[in-house]
Protein backbone atom coordinates (compact mmCIF):
# COMPACT_ATOMS: atom_id res chain seq x y z
CA UNK A 1 0.00 0.00 0.00
CA UNK A 2 2.82 2.23 1.05
CA UNK A 3 4.74 1.45 -2.65
CA UNK A 4 1.70 2.31 -4.20
CA UNK A 5 1.09 5.71 -3.08
CA UNK A 6 4.85 6.42 -3.01
CA UNK A 7 4.74 5.54 -6.86
CA UNK A 8 1.91 7.34 -7.22
CA UNK A 9 3.67 10.55 -5.49
CA UNK A 10 6.75 10.31 -7.18
CA UNK A 11 4.60 10.33 -11.05
CA UNK A 12 3.12 13.29 -10.28
CA UNK A 13 5.99 15.26 -8.93
CA UNK A 14 7.74 14.08 -12.53
CA UNK A 15 4.77 15.38 -14.34
CA UNK A 16 4.59 18.70 -12.35
CA UNK A 17 7.93 19.05 -12.88
CA UNK A 18 7.66 18.58 -17.29
CA UNK A 19 4.76 20.77 -17.24
CA UNK A 20 6.88 23.49 -15.20
CA UNK A 21 9.70 23.27 -17.74
CA UNK A 22 7.89 23.59 -20.63
CA UNK A 23 6.26 27.02 -19.58
CA UNK A 24 7.35 29.33 -21.48
CA UNK A 25 8.06 32.78 -19.59
CA UNK A 26 7.15 34.93 -22.57
CA UNK A 27 3.46 35.86 -22.45
CA UNK A 28 3.12 38.56 -25.46
CA UNK A 29 5.08 39.70 -28.63
CA UNK A 30 3.99 42.80 -30.07
CA UNK A 31 4.98 43.58 -34.04
CA UNK A 32 4.38 46.77 -35.86
CA UNK A 33 5.83 48.14 -38.93
CA UNK A 34 5.96 51.88 -40.02
CA UNK A 35 7.20 53.28 -43.79
CA UNK A 36 9.21 56.09 -43.80
CA UNK A 37 8.12 59.01 -46.45
CA UNK A 38 10.65 61.61 -47.45
CA UNK A 39 9.41 65.12 -48.32
CA UNK A 40 5.91 66.83 -47.70
CA UNK A 41 2.74 64.54 -47.45
CA UNK A 42 1.14 63.30 -50.64
CA UNK A 43 -2.09 64.41 -51.94
CA UNK A 44 -4.69 61.90 -52.49
CA UNK A 45 -4.29 62.00 -55.96
CA UNK A 46 -0.16 61.55 -55.68
CA UNK A 47 1.96 58.49 -54.92
CA UNK A 48 4.52 58.73 -52.06
CA UNK A 49 8.11 56.50 -52.75
CA UNK A 50 8.64 54.37 -49.73
CA UNK A 51 12.32 55.28 -48.55
CA UNK A 52 12.39 52.85 -45.82
CA UNK A 53 10.64 50.63 -43.09
CA UNK A 54 10.78 50.71 -39.35
CA UNK A 55 9.87 48.05 -37.00
CA UNK A 56 8.67 48.72 -33.22
CA UNK A 57 9.42 45.72 -31.86
CA UNK A 58 8.19 44.66 -27.85
CA UNK A 59 8.37 41.27 -26.01
CA UNK A 60 6.42 40.81 -22.68
CA UNK A 61 7.25 38.47 -20.36
CA UNK A 62 7.24 37.41 -16.37
CA UNK A 63 9.39 35.89 -13.85
CA UNK A 64 12.77 36.96 -13.27
CA UNK A 65 16.53 36.12 -14.98
CA UNK A 66 17.82 37.08 -18.07
CA UNK A 67 15.99 36.20 -21.03
CA UNK A 68 18.75 35.62 -24.03
CA UNK A 69 17.49 36.61 -27.57
CA UNK A 70 18.61 34.32 -30.16
CA UNK A 71 17.41 35.06 -33.44
CA UNK A 72 14.91 36.97 -34.73
CA UNK A 73 13.14 36.73 -38.12
CA UNK A 74 10.62 38.98 -39.56
CA UNK A 75 9.33 38.39 -42.78
CA UNK A 76 11.15 35.03 -42.71
CA UNK A 77 14.13 37.53 -43.24
CA UNK A 78 16.87 36.89 -40.19
CA UNK A 79 17.70 40.16 -38.15
CA UNK A 80 20.25 41.23 -35.43
CA UNK A 81 18.79 43.19 -32.70
CA UNK A 82 19.59 45.00 -29.79
CA UNK A 83 17.36 44.36 -26.29
CA UNK A 84 16.38 47.68 -24.96
CA UNK A 85 16.21 47.81 -20.92
CA UNK A 86 12.55 47.35 -19.30
CA UNK A 87 9.92 49.81 -20.68
CA UNK A 88 7.44 51.10 -18.67
CA UNK A 89 3.83 50.40 -20.05
CA UNK A 90 1.63 51.10 -21.36
CA UNK A 91 4.12 52.31 -24.31
CA UNK A 92 2.39 54.94 -26.23
CA UNK A 93 3.22 56.21 -30.17
CA UNK A 94 1.70 59.71 -31.06
CA UNK A 95 0.74 60.42 -34.26
CA UNK A 96 1.22 63.39 -36.35
CA UNK A 97 -0.81 66.18 -36.92
CA UNK A 98 -3.26 66.17 -34.22
CA UNK A 99 -4.21 62.20 -34.56
CA UNK A 100 -4.55 60.42 -31.77
CA UNK A 101 -1.85 58.38 -29.69
CA UNK A 102 -1.90 54.32 -30.18
CA UNK A 103 -0.91 51.99 -27.47
CA UNK A 104 1.30 49.77 -28.92
CA UNK A 105 1.73 48.05 -25.43
CA UNK A 106 -1.06 48.22 -23.08
CA UNK A 107 -0.28 48.65 -19.27
CA UNK A 108 1.42 45.08 -17.67
CA UNK A 109 3.07 43.77 -14.52
CA UNK A 110 5.29 41.91 -16.73
CA UNK A 111 8.75 43.18 -17.73
CA UNK A 112 8.30 43.92 -21.02
CA UNK A 113 11.71 44.64 -23.26
CA UNK A 114 12.01 46.52 -26.98
CA UNK A 115 13.61 44.80 -29.44
CA UNK A 116 15.96 47.07 -31.34
CA UNK A 117 16.50 45.59 -35.25
CA UNK A 118 20.34 46.69 -35.98
CA UNK A 119 20.83 45.04 -39.33
CA UNK A 120 19.83 42.06 -41.45
CA UNK A 121 21.82 39.48 -41.32
CA UNK A 122 22.61 37.13 -44.44
CA UNK A 123 23.00 34.22 -45.27
CA UNK A 124 20.03 33.13 -42.33
CA UNK A 125 20.89 30.18 -40.33
CA UNK A 126 19.26 26.94 -41.25
CA UNK A 127 16.02 26.45 -39.50
CA UNK A 128 14.89 23.37 -37.85
CA UNK A 129 11.97 21.63 -38.76
CA UNK A 130 9.77 23.59 -35.72
CA UNK A 131 11.56 26.60 -36.54
CA UNK A 132 10.71 26.69 -40.15
CA UNK A 133 7.21 25.37 -39.32
CA UNK A 134 7.01 28.58 -37.56
CA UNK A 135 8.56 30.68 -39.98
CA UNK A 136 5.76 29.48 -42.49
CA UNK A 137 2.45 30.85 -40.59
CA UNK A 138 4.06 33.66 -38.99
CA UNK A 139 5.53 37.15 -40.05
CA UNK A 140 7.13 37.50 -36.99
CA UNK A 141 9.32 34.83 -34.93
CA UNK A 142 11.59 35.28 -31.58
CA UNK A 143 13.89 32.60 -30.49
CA UNK A 144 14.90 32.68 -27.03
CA UNK A 145 17.20 30.94 -24.34
CA UNK A 146 15.38 31.15 -20.80
CA UNK A 147 17.21 29.37 -17.76
CA UNK A 148 18.89 27.09 -20.56
CA UNK A 149 16.04 25.82 -22.36
CA UNK A 150 15.44 26.76 -26.28
CA UNK A 151 11.38 28.93 -26.66
CA UNK A 152 10.10 30.47 -29.73
CA UNK A 153 7.69 33.17 -29.44
CA UNK A 154 5.61 34.25 -32.41
CA UNK A 155 3.25 36.86 -33.98
CA UNK A 156 1.06 36.02 -37.03
CA UNK A 157 1.42 39.20 -38.38
CA UNK A 158 2.81 42.55 -37.95
CA UNK A 159 0.55 45.47 -37.85
CA UNK A 160 0.84 48.56 -40.31
CA UNK A 161 1.15 51.74 -38.63
CA UNK A 162 0.09 55.51 -40.53
CA UNK A 163 2.99 56.40 -42.57
CA UNK A 164 6.01 58.95 -41.26
CA UNK A 165 6.61 61.64 -43.17
CA UNK A 166 9.87 63.42 -42.86
CA UNK A 167 11.31 66.34 -44.18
Amino acid sequence: MIIRQLFTFVCFLLIQNTVNAQTAPVKKIYAYKQASLGGKKPSEHETAVLKKEQYRLFISYAGKGPLVIEGVWIEQEYYRVKMMPATRTPVLQGQQEGNERITLVPKTSDTVRELQVVEKLEPAPRPGSQLGNLLKTNDFVVAYRWKGKQFYATSKTIKALSPFIGM
